[in-house]
């Protein structure tokens, strides 16, 4: 079988900041895929990313994309239009993309996720995200919100939420269309940065599995996970972002990550099966249950 595994910073001439990130879940789903036999192509400093994921899907009998949440619905959907998508619907990802569309989404069905400031809340402590955008990416922690509401500056949406203050953790989750598969709870390594304006949020690393956790911390981040899998239909690999508020230890959803996260490489590194295995299984719709997961380990990647 041949897959195409279209990572984005090594696969186009552009975001060189994020070579780093993508080397690393480039050479951990190569690999992992290899080692069951299957053979496994990727674009390589291709000036036009589009046109190599069109071109070499042809060529494949099933792919992944990973770029940045805000173009890759676009590349996903190249990538469906001429084979099997390992990964997340085109249209999940772009629900994805939109911070608001998706917080909205959460709220509405019972998930807790930081709300969204209107203008007239100002003097609260809150975040300013880029509307669409991947990570934490431009995200600034603003003393006050004035700033606050949904609005544009130059050319480009951001969106206000209150700052919920607590500990930074995501899951890993490999989703099938009758299942959710939950893997690990990890730990994020987030520094806080002055800037102008506030406090930038720069995402520096993970830790996997994360054990600072409680039990029933770790069956409430299962049950909102798989939810959140379930309402968004999402498929395959894909991270959600959680905090974990300090004052009650309750679980917000800060982001859906409809692709592989950085996180991955740990994940594969720990767990009894090989990734690429389970997200194949996950596109025949046969994901093993859960009882069957084991973890083994620790591993921590830091940028």
């Amino acid at each position: 079988m041949r897959v195409l595994i279209a990572e984005y910073a090594v696969g186009s001439c552009e975001r060189p900041e994020l070579r780093r990130e993508g080397e690393l879940m480039l050479r951990t789903l190569k690999r992992s895929f290899e080692r069951l036999g299957h053979e496994v192509l990727f674009p390589k400093a291709e000036k036009d990313f589009g046109k190599a994921i069109e071109r070499l899907s042809k060529e494949c009998d099933a792919g992944l994309v990973i770029a940045p949440d805000d173009i890759l619905g676009e590349f996903t959907e190249i990538l469906e239009e001429n084979t099997l998508n390992l990964g997340c619907p085109a249209e999940t990802v772009r629900t994805c993309a939109d911070k608001l569309k998706t917080t909205e989404i959460l709220l509405k069905n019972g998930i807790p996720a930081p709300r969204i400031l209107a203008e007239e809340a100002r003097g609260e402590c809150c975040v300013l995200k880029p509307r669409f955008g991947c990570g934490s990416e431009g995200v600034l922690l603003l003393r006050s919100s004035d700033s606050c509401g949904v609005k544009c500056e130059g050319g480009e949406e951001y969106i206000s939420t209150e700052f919920v203050r607590g500990e930074d953790v995501s899951v890993s989750v490999v989703a099938s269309a009758r299942s959710s598969l939950f893997l690990t709870v990890n730990k994020q390594f987030v520094e806080r940065v002055e800037a102008s304006g506030g406090v930038a949020l720069k995402y520096r690393g993970s830790l996997v599995p994360y054990e600072g956790v409680s039990e029933a911390q770790v069956r409430e981040l299962r049950r909102l996970s798989v939810a959140i899998s379930r309402l968004l239909k999402c498929r395959g690999y894909f991270g959600v972002d959680f905090v974990l508020c300090e004052d009650d230890g309750k679980a917000y959803a800060v982001d859906v990550n409809p692709r592989a996260t950085t996180s991955i490489a740990c994940v594969a590194s720990v767990i009894n099966f090989e990734i690429a295995a389970l997200i194949l299984l996950a596109a025949e719709d046969e994901l093993p249950p859960e009882d069957e997961l084991r973890v083994n380990g620790r591993c921590s990647v830091r940028f």
